[in-house]
């Protein structure tokens, strides 16, 4: 496949997947929107709906990768050559577990979510070779969108498979009770932490602030989730201030793992 050509479908499948979200609004698929599928699937884990709006910040960010990608040289790039076919790869999963989630099909759904998260981790890992880049236009429009686009999708992956093991718990076990949901914010606060240390980046942890805080309000009538996702949400935001203040310093360098 040509670089022309890769150019053009990066272009063309960020348009289906924005396509496809303003129809699942507009005209919700199997006329369920958003807020139907979260009653239908109630869990601990799922943040106050105001949070979905970041998904607004993320492909704005996208679109500014698909722009950038496509200016004259800007393909020479390492960062942006070795993305390669992932991030339309990436598209087609998004599209999937949206169309899959509100036809309930919801195994699947998780699935394609689940292909979707590790599609963005490789385009994550390539888009650093030599840690962030000194060229403005590479961290604002590739490394950046990328970070916030892979923080925010694990956040909502974490969130999905909470309602899944909830909907088919044959066990006894409560996916969506309070040891449950402690233990995923913790895992989300640990994953933000590590990964935003390890590649020094900051654009990596605010989303997954952003969702602790989310998932706080919505439990806001339970102290222990309440407190425990504001304190992880605190602990991330502090660290950003760290990475942001110290990056001056570690710029241009490398994470401490090579990337892919």
């Amino acid at each position: 496949m040509t670089t022309f050509v890769l150019r053009w479908l990066h272009i063309l499948a960020l348009f289906a997947v924005l396509l496809y979200n303003w129809l699942a609004d507009a005209r919700p698929f199997n006329g369920l929107n958003t807020s139907d599928l979260t009653a239908m699937f109630p869990s601990t884990m799922n943040p106050a709906p105001y949070s979905l709006a970041l998904w607004g910040a993320v492909y704005v960010f996208l679109a500014g990768f698909v722009i950038v990608q496509l200016l004259p040289g800007m393909y020479k790039h390492e960062e942006i050559r070795r993305i390669g076919p992932w991030f339309v790869i990436s598209c087609l999963f998004n599209i999937a577990s949206l169309v899959l989630w509100h036809y309930l099909f919801i195994v699947p759904a998780l699935m394609a979510m689940m292909i979707l998260l590790l599609s963005l981790i490789v385009i994550y890992t390539r888009t650093r070779p030599n840690g962030l880049s000194s060229d403005p236009r590479i961290l604002w429009l590739v490394q950046v969108p990328f970070s916030v686009y892979l923080s925010w999708v694990f956040v909502m992956t974490m969130v999905r498979i909470s309602a899944v093991l909830q909907e088919f718990n044959q066990g006894g076990l409560d996916f969506s009770g309070m040891v449950w949901t402690v233990l995923m914010l913790f895992i989300i606060v640990a994953v933000a932490a590590i990964t935003g240390m390890n590649f020094r980046d900051s654009a990596f942890i605010w989303p997954a602030a952003w969702g602790l805080i989310a998932i706080g309000i919505a439990n806001s009538y339970n102290d222990t989730i309440f407190y425990t996702a504001w304190s992880a949400a605190g602990l991330l935001l502090v660290l950003t201030a760290m990475l942001l203040f110290g990056q001056g310093k570690l710029e241009h360098r490398k994470p401490f793992t090579k990337a892919l």
